[in-house]
This record gives C-alpha cells, sequence and structure tokens, in this order.
C-alpha cells in the first residue's frame, strides 16, 4: 500500500501516554454500553435516512473520537456526559473527567492488544494477515490560519491531555497543507480503504480530530471458495438480487430471540476474543422493523454461556462489501437531543464545525476487512455550530451484523446489510 508523505510538522509535548488495563477502569462497562446506545442510534438514522441502502457503522470510532474531543473537559453539557456513558450528577471517586477518560483510554488500549508498530507496513487490504490486526489510532492536527491575528488559539493543555489519556499523535500545518495531510494520514491508517478526508478544511480551522480503526481477520472456519455461487437475495420490499452465496456446514453459538436469531463466527488467532455476530430476522423484513436494541442484545446473549447452544449450522452469508458513504454525527446527535456546542476546554470561541465518519467493510470466504475514520472539525464559532440435522442459517434476506471485541464487550463495527449486491 503506498502512502503519500504527510507535510504536516509533530508538535513537541512533555505530556506522556497513561498506560491503563481494564483492570484499571472500574467505569469501562459505561463506555461500552455507551458504545452499544450509539451504535444503535447511528444505524437507526442512517436507515430511516435511506431504508432501502446498506448502513454501516464504526460506533467505538465515533465514541473515541467524542471521548477525545472532550479530553479533560470539566464544563460539558449534560447530553454529551450521558452519550459517553457517564451522569453529570453521579458522584465518582477520582472526579467525572478522571474516570471518563480512564475508561475511554483502557478502552481503546484492550482493543490495541492486536495491533502493532510494524503492522501497517506493507499492509495489503486485498491479502488478509496471518496474524489479526486490530489498529486504532488518534490524531490532532492543528491548522495555522493565514492571518496571523486571528482568534481562536488551540490550549496547549488540551493537547497534552489528549495525548495523555488517548496517545494522540498531534501535529501541525497551514492551511494551504491541511487537506493534503489530513489524507495522507486517513489512507495510511486505515490501510487505504478510506483514502481521504472527509473535512472541509477553511480559514475558521483550528482543529481536526481524526480516529481510524482498521480490521483485518481471518475466520477460524474460514468458507470453501469452490462452494460459493450465486443465489437469491430477498430484499425487505419484495424484489431480489444476485449475490454470491458463500456456505459452510460448522458448529457455532447460536441463540434465538422474539423473531429472530444469532450466531457467532470467530476469528483466528485471538484467543476466541474477537468475533462477528450474525443477526437474522425470522421473516423477510427490515431491519428497523425490531427493536434497536436487538442486535447488542443479540451478542450479549451469545456472551452468555447459560443463553447460548453450541448447535451444527448450515450457513449460508453473502460476500459483502460495504461502502455507504459518510455519516454526519452532528445530525445523528442533534436527533437524540445531543448538540455539540462551544469547546471552551480547546480554546475560546471554538465549537465543532463539522463531525463525520467514513467506513468501509468486506465480508469473504478467508475473513473480514474493515476500516472506519471519524473526523471531527473544530472551528471558530461563526454561526451555530444441537439437532441431528443442521440448523438453517440462511442470510438470504436482510440482516444486521456486529463485528465485537469480546476482550472489553465493545462493538467495533456494526452492519445492516439491505442488499449485499449494492454498496
Amino acid at each position: 500500500m503506498g502512502t503519500a508523505l504527510d507535510p504536516a510538522t509533530v508538535l513537541s509535548s512533555r505530556a506522556e501516554p497513561r498506560v491503563l488495563a481494564l483492570t484499571d477502569a472500574p467505569y469501562v462497562g459505561a463506555a461500552v454500553s455507551a458504545c452499544d446506545e450509539l451504535g444503535a442510534v447511528m444505524l437507526s438514522h442512517r436507515l430511516s435516512e435511506d431504508p432501502a441502502s446498506n448502513a454501516v457503522v464504526c460506533p467505538v470510532g465515533a465514541g473515541f473520537a467524542l471521548a477525545m474531543l472532550y479530553a479533560g473537559a470539566t464544563d460539558l453539557p449534560n447530553e454529551v456526559t450521558h452519550l459517553l456513558g457517564f451522569e453529570a450528577a453521579a458522584s465518582y471517586p477520582n472526579g467525572l473527567p478522571a474516570e471518563r477518560d480512564t475508561s475511554w483510554s483502557a478502552l481503546q488500549q484492550s482493543m490495541q492488544r492486536l495491533d502493532s508498530p510494524s503492522a501497517l507496513e506493507g499492509f495489503d487490504p486485498e491479502e488478509l494477515p496471518e496474524r489479526p490486526l486490530l489498529h486504532v489510532a488518534d490524531r490532532l492536527l492543528v491548522v495555522r490560519p493565514q492571518d496571523p491575528k486571528a482568534g481562536g488559539t488551540v490550549r496547549q493543555d488540551y493537547l497534552d491531555t489528549a495525548t495523555t489519556w488517548y496517545g494522540a499523535e498531534v501535529m501541525e500545518t497551514d492551511l494551504d497543507h491541511a487537506k493534503e495531510s489530513l489524507d495522507a494520514w486517513a489512507n495510511l491508517h486505515t490501510g487505504g480503504l478510506v483514502p481521504t478526508s472527509a473535512m472541509t478544511v477553511t480559514e475558521d480551522t483550528r482543529l481536526v480530530l481524526q480516529n481510524a480503526v482498521l480490521l483485518a481477520a481471518r475466520w477460524q472456519q474460514p468458507f470453501d471458495a469452490d462452494a460459493t455461487e450465486e443465489g437469491d437475495f430477498h430484499r425487505a420490499d419484495g424484489t431480489t438480487s444476485r449475490v454470491s452465496c458463500m456456505t459452510q456446514i460448522a458448529w457455532f453459538p447460536v441463540v434465538f430471540g422474539e423473531g429472530w436469531r444469532a450466531l457467532r463466527m470467530l476469528y483466528a488467532n485471538t484467543d476466541s476474543t474477537l468475533a462477528m455476530d450474525l443477526i437474522l430476522p425470522d421473516d423477510v423484513v427490515h431491519p428497523a422493523d425490531l427493536p434497536a436494541e436487538t442486535w447488542a442484545e443479540a451478542s450479549a446473549l451469545l456472551e452468555s454461556e447459560a443463553q447460548s447452544t453450541e448447535a451444527q449450522v448450515r450457513l449460508m452469508l453473502p460476500r459483502l462489501d460495504l461502502a455507504p458513504g459518510p455519516i454526519n454525527l452532528k445530525d445523528v446527535l442533534s436527533s437524540i437531543g445531543v448538540e455539540l456546542g462551544s469547546l471552551p476546554h480547546i480554546g475560546d470561541e471554538l465549537g465543532v464545525g463539522e463531525a463525520i465518519q467514513q467506513v468501509r467493510l468486506r465480508v469473504d470466504e478467508e475473513g473480514t476487512v474493515g476500516a472506519a475514520l471519524t473526523e471531527v472539525n473544530v472551528g471558530v464559532l461563526a454561526a451555530p455550530l444441537p439437532e441431528e440435522e443442521p440448523i438453517g442459517f440462511s442470510c438470504d434476506h436482510p440482516f444486521v451484523l456486529r463485528v465485537v471485541d469480546r476482550a472489553s464487550g465493545v462493538c467495533v463495527f456494526e452492519a445492516a446489510v439491505l442488499d449485499p449486491a449494492a454498496e
């Protein structure tokens, strides 16, 4: 994978990233639950915008970006505090800001157990690595305005705080080279799957936050490519499309809910800590017709040994290559009454101009490769900113999939597949 040279320069800082384990974060479960809620809202919003199109989101990427945006903040809207899994009125042993950042930082570092400093060297999204990769990276790009007298200076203590908690790379560039720098970083840290930034950099831009999540992992039980054949996929509107259907008969954990069934597929060489959950409605219905909490409930039941059953399954799963386009996180959050207003902890007169996520997810016989880029544009506020016979599990009609990090319980990618033949 070729990468363009980044014209930005590194800003020096005395801050050192804090090393945390999940056991250091007693409230990490709150962050995981927040990701479940955020994922449900993002997926529902996307499906309501375009009910006939596929939807794929990265809840944890959005969560990391928002947590980093408010790193160290002591005065933020109650709705944002709740969005990140905490309550403004509650009492926390080390104070709300510290417990919030500890939780999100520990969650991020837990996911990075499947990462390495050399993971991106020679990475090819067309060739799955033998060892699984789950890469998470953060960057803060300070953008110098053309007018040296322009206001809206980014506070150094905020940059240091984001580095301490989230290991964020802090860089600086001028306005003319900002887009080039954003594109280069996006392309590198998403393995080329999201090659360009979605940010519109203007004279008002002072800072852009970038979070990247990159997954590449092989199935523990791969499909036989020779068994893949063309078949019908039944859309929610009653029409059909022709898709490439992967099939296998194997043993999987399965659970059954009201109007749906779910199955868990494990990825290889992860000590069974990384999985994809497939949630299939019993009937040909639109995923939005089921309660939004269904998807997280299915994953929770699959995780519960008391609820899940290992069964022999005749599985049919379409090949997927999902890239439905950017999702506007400001619109998503506004739909639930959350406004990302002013950011005094980052700098005077600064607020959120844009918040956008781009995701691509591919599933084939060998495994899964997916990437998400979540970006926030911070600028000067000019305006309001078991059976004898195998159980049938044919994903031949709309279904939902979730890539789950079982070590932390967080959902990495979530998708509603309306038509595998489309992006």
